[in-house]
């Protein structure tokens, strides 16, 4: 009897343990998944806003069009000024077009790069000089430096383009009679993060700022700058610096930004990286 009580009590004891040890596991588990259907939930609440978003930016640049083209349509009289207003949503809704299309590469990792040399200070002047006009209408004045160094790079000219056009539209956008000042320049990287122009290092780097002197960065949104939607305005999804900051990435490169000491405007920095050929 006392061996069978014996036996009992350890079965019992045995099986309160495994009880207790499947509890806590069943527990563990039940946690995971609730938290990953959290993040699927947020996940699917981000996809619904962007769509709803880009939706609405989609709808205002097209009305504007179809009914700038109505007007032409029934009078061809004084008509320039509806062809510069077609254009531009035209163009706009271009830009849109492309910001979706790069944000689903980003998101399915397909962002594909086609890289060859070129130099990186021509591709600058180009971006400078597509803006001109977009900076002269709000008395912006572009002013670039060099600093009389070659900046030839292995990456994508388009795609770099892309991001010198994203971050001079930014400038542009919170400028007012202002300037902004583009600068090129070799240097390297620290450990701390800070940057060295004094070429002593196998590791070189290009870095590109943009600085000007508009409103600046509101403090509180310094933290998600460069998450989608995070700047969005009414001239834009808020796209521009998600998208430039993935392709910096993609390249190996940081982007960052600040606001100016002095109070005035902000700037933003990239760095590529650019390995120095081997001496013979």
């Amino acid at each position: 009897m006392l061996i069978i009580v014996a036996s009992a009590l350890g079965i019992f004891f045995v099986i309160t343990y495994w009880n207790k040890e499947l509890r806590k596991v069943v527990y563990i588990q039940t946690k995971e998944l609730q938290e990953t259907t959290k993040k699927l939930s947020y996940h699917d609440k981000l996809q619904k806003e962007f769509i709803d978003i880009a939706a609405h930016e989609f709808r205002t640049p097209i009305q504007s069009v179809l009914s700038y083209s109505e007007m032409i349509r029934t009078n061809l009289k004084n008509f320039d000024q509806y062809f510069d207003r077609i254009i531009r949503n035209a163009k706009r809704l271009e830009k849109l077009t492309e910001d979706v299309l790069d944000v689903s590469r980003i998101e399915g990792k397909n962002l594909q790069l086609t890289k060859s040399y070129f130099d990186l200070n021509h591709t600058i002047e180009q971006a400078i000089e597509d803006h001109q006009k977009e900076a002269l209408e709000k008395e912006v004045k572009i002013s670039f430096d060099s600093k009389n160094v070659t900046t030839t790079i292995h990456a994508d000219e388009a795609r770099l383009q892309q991001v010198i056009d994203n971050l001079l539209s930014n400038a542009i956008n919170f400028t007012n009679k202002g300037n902004i000042i583009v600068s090129s320049f070799r240097g390297t990287e620290d450990t701390n993060g800070k940057i060295d122009d004094s070429n002593n290092s196998d590791k070189e780097s290009i870095v590109v700022e943009i600085k000007d002197t508009g409103s600046g960065i509101n403090p509180e949104m310094m933290p998600r700058l460069f998450e989608k939607f995070a700047t969005r305005s009414i001239s834009g999804t808020g796209l521009g610096l998600y998208i430039s900051k993935s392709i910096i990435d993609s390249h190996g490169g940081m982007i960052w930004a600040y606001n100016n000491k002095d109070g005035k405007g902000a700037t933003f920095t990239f760095i590529l990286p650019v390995e120095k050929k081997s001496k013979k």
